[in-house]
C-alpha cells in the first residue's frame, strides 16, 4: 500500500463517520505511523512502503479516532508557540488562542524595568506549556508553575525535561497560588472556566480531557473567583496579572477583578477573532496605603 492509498482510505473512513478535518487527520495519522514528516511523506507519495503491520496500526488508530479520542491524545503530542508538547488523557490540550496569552506575557515582561530577575507564576499549568514556552523565551527569568492534579505536574515536568529547561522551572503541587509562598512580577493564568451546567454539551473530544481542567463551576467562575482573589495578594507593587476566560465571562470577570484589585488598571484584551479572551490587571496603577 503507497501513502496515497492509506491516507485515502483513512480519510474516507473519518469522513463517514462525520469528522470534518478528515483529510488533515488521515495524514497525521499516517506521518504517525511511517516515522515521516509531511515533505517525506509526499516524496514517497506513490511508493509501496506502507507494510502489513503499519497499516493494522493505522487500523487501530483509526479506530480509536473513531471512538472520538482527541487526535492530540492519539499521537501523544501536540504543537504549541512553536513548540512541540507531549499530551495525554492528564492534561488539557493546549489550544491555538493560548497562544496570545503568551504573547501578552512576554510583551509584559520585555515591557518590565528590572534591576534583578524577574519573577513569573503559570497558575492551572496542565502540560506546562504556557510555563515552558515562558521560560524558553525569557532566559533570565525566574519561572512557577503550579497545578492541583499530580498527574498534569508528571506530564509537566516531562516536557521541561524535553526542552531542557527542567532547572528553571520550579513546579509546585497545589491549589492555585496557594503552594507559593512569595510574590511575583508576573501571574499568568488559563484556568477551568467551562460553566458546570454546559459541560455535557461540549464535543464528545473534549469530554475526554481532564474534567479539572475545564469545570468552572457555577457560570464557570468558581475557580476564577479564588484565582482573583489569591492573585490579588500574590503580585509585586508593580505586577501584572493575566488570565484567559471565555468570551461572554468578560464583564462579569472585569467586575470582579475590580473588587479584588481595588485602584489597580483592569483591562480586556481580544483574541485574534475579535472575542473578549483575556483579563489583564496592572497593579502598578493601585492606590497604595
Amino acid at each position: 500500500m503507497t501513502p496515497f492509498e492509506a491516507i485515502r482510505r483513512l480519510e474516507t473512513t473519518l469522513a463517514a463517520a462525520g469528522l470534518t478535518e478528515s483529510r488533515i487527520e488521515a495524514e497525521a495519522l499516517v506521518m504517525h505511523v511511517l516515522g515521516m514528516n509531511r515533505t517525506a511523506l509526499y516524496m514517497a507519495w506513490r511508493d509501496p512502503i506502507v507494510s502489513d503491520e503499519q497499516r493494522e496500526s493505522l487500523n487501530a488508530l483509526g479506530n480509536r479516532r473513531l471512538r472520538r479520542e482527541p487526535l492530540a491524545y492519539i499521537l501523544g503530542h501536540r504543537e504549541f508557540y512553536g513548540l512541540d508538547f507531549l499530551v495525554d488523557e492528564r492534561v488539557l490540550i493546549p489550544r491555538p488562542e493560548t497562544e496570545l496569552l503568551v504573547d501578552l506575557a512576554l510583551e509584559t515582561a520585555r515591557s518590565m524595568d528590572m534591576a534583578g530577575a524577574l519573577t513569573v507564576a503559570d497558575i492551572c499549568t496542565g502540560s506546562g506549556a504556557i510555563a515552558i514556552s515562558l521560560a524558553i523565551n525569557l532566559p533570565r527569568a525566574v519561572v512557577w508553575a503550579t497545578d492541583i492534579s499530580r498527574d498534569a505536574l508528571e506530564v509537566a515536568s516531562a516536557n521541561a525535561r524535553l526542552h531542557g529547561v527542567e532547572q528553571r522551572i520550579h513546579f509546585a503541587h497545589g491549589d492555585l497560588l496557594v503552594p507559593l509562598s512569595t510574590q511575583f512580577d508576573i501571574l499568568v493564568s488559563n484556568p477551568p472556566y467551562v460553566p458546570k451546567d454546559i459541560l455535557k454539551a461540549l464535543e464528545p473530544e473534549v469530554l475526554r480531557e481532564p474534567s479539572l481542567a475545564l469545570d468552572g463551576g457555577e457560570q464557570g467562575l468558581s475557580v476564577i473567583r479564588r484565582l482573583l482573589t489569591q492573585a490579588a495578594r500574590g503580585l509585586t507593587d508593580s505586577g501584572v496579572f493575566l488570565m484567559e476566560f471565555s468570551p461572554e465571562q468578560a464583564e462579569g470577570i472585569a467586575g470582579l477583578a475590580a473588587i479584588e484589585f481595588v485602584g489597580a488598571q483592569v483591562g480586556i484584551v481580544r483574541d485574534l477573532a475579535g472575542m473578549d479572551r483575556f483579563l489583564i490587571v496592572r497593579t502598578a496603577h493601585r492606590a497604595r496605603g
